[in-house]
């Protein structure tokens, strides 16, 4: 055998094939031969199986890979279908005016990430779902769920302060955060939550003038310090201060009519520009100028006509109209313009009706018609048409009640609303010789007024108190109600507190109040009758 199991001799291999050949009586070569083969076929079968593992792992890589790219077409599917939601499809539909649908929108997108974790979604995705609480909150409002609408906001405006926050010299990021933070601070000041409104219209003119810092050049930016000092105005005019209030709408109109004349086809710059001209009118007529007010809405409405002709379908344009129609109305009305008046309101309340006929969920122009029938009470009331004042008076309550049951629990009391309702039904008892009734009807709006204590419209809901109180025989009390607030009451009001101050015979002041009023060209019936006798016999 001479097996040499040494390393210098043959090896551990070969020894043993000696060995196992001298054993088994085979030959040396023969062995060799079989062991190779042998090894041959170990080294093809790992092969083999090397071969089949890495085939199996590219599958799985290659899988992976599509399973990838297919995650990742199906987000960009998602986020472009998201994206056209959010884009196209809202703005197909809220020209129609159909918040149901805008509202599945928001809540289909809502939905979507809803299944994704925040902190795993792409400043895009956020950007998307910040949208998508702003059109909830938009809705909302309309719709007068106010509290629902503030919740909206506050999610929207918190994410979109994350994405400002990543990158904080982005405009356009900036941007969308100042329209969540003005939208938080509106519904928040509809809700007389005062302070909060206030602090949130401070915040977004800061956020304005960043705007204004991070790209001088952008037209639709440089508006934003016009919408803050527009919104300043609405706070002021609501506490009282009508003539700080009217210098800061006029610094907005003026922003506002420089930015439409160099955009003369821009109708979203026009429709700003209508906007402060009809809060400048508002102010005037506070401050008590009657003929710039009505001259300053008879502009509006002229606006808003030209603009509607050429965009007919629009609907919440076609309620803009109807809006500055029935203000200009009333101060048509005030200028003793009877026919006037009754043409242009008896146009507004018809076309009102028939949008509240296609969208009956839409608390907004629910709120527009109701005004709008209590306009037409005070116009029958001045023309002596009882009948038309009670059909008129009949069917305010109606849409009252409406209303209210569309706002549910989150409805508040309003003294242009229902208080007024409560004050034509006193003058209705009156004129119908029902002496009772107007003292019930009295009772009832002190009530009301003592129950919902507002702090906004302070003028408006001292000239409902004064009126109660003379339609009791109080006059010492509607004085009291009412000359500490002179300077902002509204022609109604003063009316009523120099006939306050005529019963408990105080002549002086109730004839300086009227002839004030005169000079401001305040010329409704009732107020001509009841003074031309004595204080405007000379007139």
């Amino acid at each position: 055998m001479a097996a040499d199991l040494r390393v210098g001799g043959d090896g551990r291999r070969l020894a043993r094939l000696k060995l196992a050949a001298g054993l088994l009586g085979v030959g040396l070569d023969l062995l060799v031969q079989r062991d190779a083969r042998r090894r041959t076929r170990l080294m093809m079968a790992i092969t083999a199986a090397a071969v089949s593992l890495s085939v199996a792992f590219g599958g799985l890589a290659l899988a992976a890979i599509d399973a990838r790219r297919l995650a990742q077409r199906q987000a960009a599917e998602s986020e472009d279908l998201v994206a056209f939601m959010l884009g196209d499809l809202r703005g197909k539909l809220e020209p129609v005016g159909r918040l149901d649908v805008l509202d599945g929108v928001g809540r289909k997108v809502l939905d979507h990430y809803a299944r994704i974790d925040d902190d795993r979604l792409a400043d895009p995705a956020l950007a998307q779902q910040a949208k998508a609480l702003t059109l909830l909150g938009s809705i909302r409002v309309k719709r007068a769920d106010l509290p629902g609408a503030e919740q909206a906001f506050a999610s929207a405006a918190a994410t979109s302060a994350r994405l400002v926050a990543r990158a904080p010299q982005d405009g356009t990021r900036l941007f969308d955060h100042a329209q969540n933070v003005y939208w938080l601070a509106f519904v928040q000041w509809k809700l007389d939550h005062v302070a909060a409104a206030e602090r949130g219209f401070a915040e977004y003119a800061r956020l304005a003038d960043m705007l204004v810092q991070i790209d001088p050049k952008r037209a639709d930016w440089r508006l934003e310090p016009a919408y803050a000092r527009s919104n300043l105005g609405t706070l002021l005019l609501e506490q009282g201060r009508y003539a700080d209030a009217l210098a800061a709408f006029e610094v907005a109109r003026s922003g506002f009519k420089s930015a439409s004349q160099k955009a003369p086809g821009d109708s979203d710059r026009l429709a700003d520009l209508v906007d402060a001209q009809n809060w400048v009118a508002d102010a005037q007529f506070l401050l008590g100028n009657l003929r710039e007010a009505y001259v300053e809405r008879a502009t509006a409405s002229t606006i808003l006509h030209t603009q509607f002709a050429s965009d007919s379908a629009n609907r919440p344009l076609e309620e803009k109209v109807f809006i500055a129609d029935i203000a200009l109305a009333r101060r048509a009305l005030d200028l003793g313009k009877l026919d006037e008046s009754a043409a242009v309101l008896g146009q507004a309340r018809t076309g009102l009706a028939k949008l509240v006929a296609f969208d009956s969920g839409n608390a907004v122009w629910l709120g527009d018609t109701a005004l709008a029938d209590l306009d037409a009470v005070d116009l029958a009331l001045a023309k002596g048409d009882l009948p038309a004042a009670r059909a008129a008076h009949a069917a305010a309550r109606q849409r009252i009640a409406r209303l209210r049951l569309t706002g549910g629990t989150t409805w508040r009391w309003k003294p242009l609303i229902e208080g007024r309702w409560r004050r034509q039904e006193i003058e209705l008892s009156q004129r119908s010789g029902d002496p009772d009734s107007a003292l019930r009807a009295a009772a009832s709006l002190l009530a009301e007024v003592t129950a919902h204590p507002l702090r906004k419209q302070p003028g408006q809901v001292a000239m409902l108190v004064g009126f109660a109180r003379l339609a009791r025989g109080e006059a010492d009390l509607a004085v009291a109600a009412l000359a500490p607030l002179e300077a902002v009451l509204p022609p109604e009001g003063r009316d009523t507190l120099a006939r306050a101050w005529l019963k408990r015979g105080d002549a002086e002041h109730a004839q300086k109040t009227v002839r004030s009023l005169y000079a401001s060209g305040y010329r409704r019936p009732d107020f001509l009758a009841f003074w031309k006798k004595s204080v405007l016999n000379d007139s």
